[in-house]
């Protein structure tokens, strides 16, 4: 789970970061978002690449919507096409990001098993 709702302008900090983590800026155009925590409502809209979007996250207190950021990750790593994927280390607590190859998250799960696991269908 991604915690992190807890301003307005939190979905376009989470694209703006992961998009720095993965590609080049000018992939980015036209990100804007709203929380309306009085309202328990949000919007966000982003261009990546040729990817446009107009999602309507579920409002859930300060718990980010899961299938939102996976469909912000999905966007960004077939924007990159260069062979890396999201993948993320747990600490039960929070959750760190990489931008990797499968061989680097092979590699890093050699050394202590199951270290990063596939953002892709999972559960943040």
């Amino acid at each position: 789970m991604v915690s992190a709702v807890d301003d307005e302008d939190v979905y376009e900090t989470i694209v703006k970061e992961l998009v720095k983590l993965a590609l080049q800026e000018p992939s980015l155009k036209k990100v804007k978002n709203r929380v309306d925590f009085e309202n328990q409502s949000v919007s966000l809209t982003y261009r990546i690449g040729e990817f446009f979007r107009e999602l309507k996250p579920k409002f859930d207190g300060d718990w980010a919507d899961e299938k939102i950021v996976q469909t912000i990750l999905s966007d960004i790593e077939e924007t990159a096409n260069n062979g890396k994927h999201f993948w993320y280390v747990d600490n039960g607590q929070a959750s760190t990001f990489l931008f990797i190859s499968d061989e680097t998250a092979k590699a890093l799960n050699n050394l202590q098993r199951d270290l990063v696991s596939r953002c892709k269908n999972s559960t943040l």
